[in-house]
């Protein structure tokens, strides 16, 4: 899952096993506060990993509960509050029409070429 930590990588994990904090990491290896904080990250070795990790299991599963009340259904509602509620890499195609008067201002071009599906608009 991650490559194999560097040994200077490794002194940083180790270290932060032992409890010791960013900045007495940063001082005592040389490296920025940052540096130290990304290895923590790509490692998954973050002083708050285990809190982290169950906000996003909580997320996932509110996301799955919201699914499940609104699959089949017709919907409407803001679209941010919506796809908030969507899980990640859950959606393939989204089917929406333009704002109200669009196409009054700009030029819709219904496509029957290869270039799309027929029947599908096009705004340029």
């Amino acid at each position: 899952m991650h490559a194999s930590p560097t040994d200077e990588e490794a002194d940083v994990l180790r270290r932060l096993a032992a409890d010791e904090s960013y900045e007495q990491i940063s001082a005592a290896v040389g490296k920025s506060r940052g540096w130290v904080y990304s290895v923590a990250v790509r490692h998954r070795a973050r002083k708050n990993e285990a809190r982290i990790r169950e906000r996003q299991e909580d997320r996932r599963r509110r996301q799955l509960e919201f699914m499940a009340s609104v699959l089949n259904t017709t919907t409407s509602a803001d679209v941010s509050d919506f796809f908030d509620g969507v899980p990640d890499s859950s959606v393939q195609v989204v089917v929406t029409s333009p704002p109200y008067r669009l196409a009054s201002s700009r030029k819709a071009v219904y496509c029957s070429c290869s270039s799309g599906p027929p029947g599908t608009m096009r705004i340029a």
